[in-house]
Formats: C-alpha cells, structure tokens, sequence
C-alpha cells in the first residue's frame, strides 16, 4: 500500500460530511441503492429508478447511467 498524500487529506478535510459520506457509500456499497437495498429485503426491485434498464449499483450509477451523464467537475456535482 502506497503513503498517504497530504493533498489528497487536505482535500478530503476540506469536502463536505454528506459529499464523504456518498463516496464511501458507492466504494464500499453500502448505500440505499436498488440493488443494495433489495438484498437486504427493504425491496422488492433492484432495477435503476431513474433509468429501468440496468440494476441500480454504484458503477452503473457512477459510470453508465444516461440520465445522471453529464459533465460536473466532481463526483457529486448533480446534473441540472
């Protein structure tokens, strides 16, 4: 494992406590995702609530989803 960088604490001291908490959410998965939430039983679909096609999951969230694509310069900029 690499040492830490001082930049890269600064910044994340620097975002803010819900901004954190979403990030840690979608890497570890624990989130109120479809797909998270269905297999803890708290419902009964795990397909993405804003575009159906795909299971509702961190990657397809981050990295697929067409309605959230857009072109923010951080990773919790909503699209508008």
């Amino acid at each position: 494992m690499s040492e830490p960088l001082p930049s890269r604490a600064k910044e994340l001291q620097a975002t803010s406590r819900s901004n954190l908490k979403v990030a840690v959410g979608l890497l570890t998965v624990h989130t109120t995702l479809s797909t998270h939430m269905f297999k803890l039983g708290l419902t009964e679909w795990q397909d993405c609530r804003l575009f159906g096609d795909e299971k509702e999951e961190s990657e397809h969230t981050v990295s697929h989803c067409p309605a959230l694509a857009c072109k923010g310069t951080e990773p919790w900029d909503v699209c508008s």
